[in-house]
């Protein structure tokens, strides 16, 4: 994990998982908390978020559970807040939340079908068995390349 390498200047980590089989996007928050003898720090779960899609790209709605993101401002920029303009927590609601998860639903769906339709345009053309399972191969890396293409169009979207 992250905290190993910081030289304890790492206070939060944010972890974002996309579960396309359970149609789900979990958020995790984990920070260094002592034991319980105080003696060292370890990571700990301390917030987690899940929001799950109900129903299919385009038409669905969002299920959250365990929202807002609140992310001291301290733990990201290693100082206290201060102003003019004031500083403070980084806050997203569960409204925010829901438009970044149905951002990156969306995008999932449309490059994903994207890639089957090309699988399958190419693979009806491929009569070689070892030629169908590369593609195969293929559809899986260009399925993970669409879902970090699905992050990074979400987090330019809740950026603005």
């Amino acid at each position: 994990m992250a905290y190993h390498n910081s030289s304890g200047d790492v206070n939060v980590v944010i972890l974002i998982s996309l579960a396309s089989d359970q149609a789900a996007i979990d958020i995790e928050a984990w920070r260094l908390v002592a034991d319980l003898a105080a003696t060292y720090l370890a990571p700990a779960l301390t917030h987690r978020i899940t929001l799950r899609l109900r129903g299919q790209v385009p038409n669905f709605t969002i299920n959250t559970t365990g929202a807002p993101l609140r992310v001291a401002f301290a733990d990201v920029l290693l100082r206290a807040p201060s102003g003019p303009p004031p500083e403070g927590d980084f806050v997203f609601t569960q409204q925010e939340l829901e438009v970044w998860a149905g951002v990156v639903w969306t995008e999932f769906y449309v490059n994903a079908t994207k890639t089957l339709r090309l699988s399958s345009s190419s693979s009806s053309s491929s009569s070689s068995s070892s030629k169908a399972e590369g593609e195969s191969n293929i559809v899986g890396k260009e399925t993970k390349r669409h879902v970090m293409t699905a992050y990074l169009a979400a987090f330019d979207y809740i950026a603005i």
